[in-house]
């Protein structure tokens, strides 16, 4: 028996169909098969189209980041593929010129279809401006390849950079300020372009950004120490340098783009500082209620003010010496010598005694210099308690001079004193001659 054709087959199915209600026709198969899936074919699963994700896709640092670009469904054939930033309107995917940023995956790198890479991207570069343009994160066939499958496009955006509003200065304190107090200077809107800057204390109408001698204090900020535009430092506050004088001039603090960049005025600010009048330590004083034509054994009042007092710590000497031995360590050359404890110098002052001595060992105030002095006690370095007050001496009678005696008319009728049986004449006159030896010995000795 000659076998059929699958045409004759054909047909003989549609004649047995057509006489076979509707259903039953529909349940037939045939030695191909069922029915409903001759002359069919199965393409198989469809080739799924690229895909494209990126980690962070808008307000992007527009001083760049790196963000994790990753892909789905990619052929991986070829010479694989590159994945970049480019300017929307500057897309090529010829010219490498016109990308950002771009990567090169191989097909060794695409596993199943998937792979993943770190991109930087920032918002300008080489031309193109993200900030006002639109960009996107794209992928095309590697090498020129004019496979257009493997192409996407990913937007992202940038965020708008914070413009500092400028250099500007504060400070902790500005007004009443002591010498070299330290201040706390804080800084915003500096260090564009990496700069480093000086902060600097100078009398206003000497200011100059070339000559650094003018400054009274400066520091120097280096680009490390500020961030995000801002820094904080400290600075001494002296008033005085040389000649000059912020308690008489107007000062400021001052800050200057650094040495590296010394023309760029864009870091220059001036904020003004004033100080407090000066302190006026007062000078310490001795006065004294006689100084002149003093006798020995005269007592003078010694009273002192502007003395440190308390904060003296070991007190003060004061005393009678003679000029040209004085000395603050040996107080054998002092005549005589008193001690003010600090409790006794209040605000200041102080009051007290000596003896007037003229003569000491070698010492003579009849025929020398001499002086009350003061000095810190206890053999103190500190010669800001050091006075000196001159004083002198009445001159000893000279050596030849007679002395009176008492006038005698007629020692013949001057009787004897009770029962001496000695005349009283004779004893006032010898009485007179001694005491003109006296004052001749005294003299000898001067």
């Amino acid at each position: 028996m000659r076998a059929l054709t699958k045409s004759a087959v054909l047909a003989v199915a549609a004649t047995v169909a057509c006489t076979l209600p509707m259903g039953v026709a529909a349940a037939q198969t045939s030695p191909f098969g069922s029915l409903g899936s001759l002359g069919s074919s199965d393409p198989g699963p469809e080739t799924p189209a690229p895909q494209v994700t990126v980690s962070k896709s808008a307000d992007i640092s527009a001083a760049g980041e790196t963000i994790t670009v990753t892909g789905s469904g990619f052929s991986g054939a070829g010479d694989g593929i590159y994945v970049g930033l480019v300017q929307d309107d500057k897309f090529s995917v010829t010219d490498a010129a016109a990308w950002m940023t771009t990567k090169w995956l191989r097909s060794t790198d695409i596993v199943g279809g998937s792979w993943s890479a770190a991109i930087d991207v920032e918002a300008v570069k080489a031309g193109s401006d993200c900030l006002v343009n639109a960009c996107s994160i794209y992928t095309i066939a590697a090498h020129g390849s004019s496979d257009r499958s493997q192409d996407t496009r990913t937007p992202i955006t940038f965020a708008q950079p914070i413009v500092p509003a400028g250099p500007a200065v504060t400070v902790s304190k500005s007004t009443g300020l002591t010498n070299d107090e330290e201040i706390t200077v804080t800084g915003t809107g500096f260090g564009r372009g990496g700069q480093g800057i000086y902060v600097a204390l100078a009398q206003v109408d000497r200011y100059s950004n070339t000559d650094s001698s003018v400054f009274h204090s400066t520091k120097w900020i280096k680009p490390a120490q500020i961030v995000d535009g801002g820094f904080t430092t400290t600075l001494k506050a002296t008033a005085i340098k040389g000649d000059a004088n912020c308690y008489e001039n107007a000062c400021a603090i001052f800050t200057l783009a650094d040495h590296n960049t010394l023309t760029d005025r864009s870091q220059d600010t001036q904020t003004p500082v004033t100080f407090a009048p000066p302190v006026v330590v007062p000078t310490p004083t001795v006065t004294a209620n006689k100084t002149t034509n003093l006798v020995a054994g005269d007592t003078i009042t010694v009273s002192g003010t502007g003395f440190q007092g308390a904060a003296a710590g070991t007190g003060i000497y004061y005393g009678i010496v003679q000029d040209d031995q004085f000395s603050t360590t040996n107080s054998a050359a002092w005549i005589t010598t008193a001690f003010v404890t600090p409790a006794q110098i209040v605000d200041g002052s102080w009051t007290g005694s000596i003896s007037a001595t003229a003569l000491k060992g070698t010492s003579n105030c009849y025929v020398n210099a001499c002086s009350i002095r003061t000095v810190m006690a206890h053999g103190s370095t500190d010669r800001t308690q050091d006075t000196r007050t001159p004083i002198t001496f009445a001159p000893l009678p000279p050596a030849n001079a007679v002395v009176d005696a008492p006038e005698i008319e007629n020692a013949a009728s001057v009787h004897s004193s009770s029962d001496s049986g000695l005349p009283i004449a004779p004893l006032a006159i010898g009485g007179a001659i001694a005491a003109g030896l006296a004052v001749t010995a005294l003299r000898r000795r001067v």
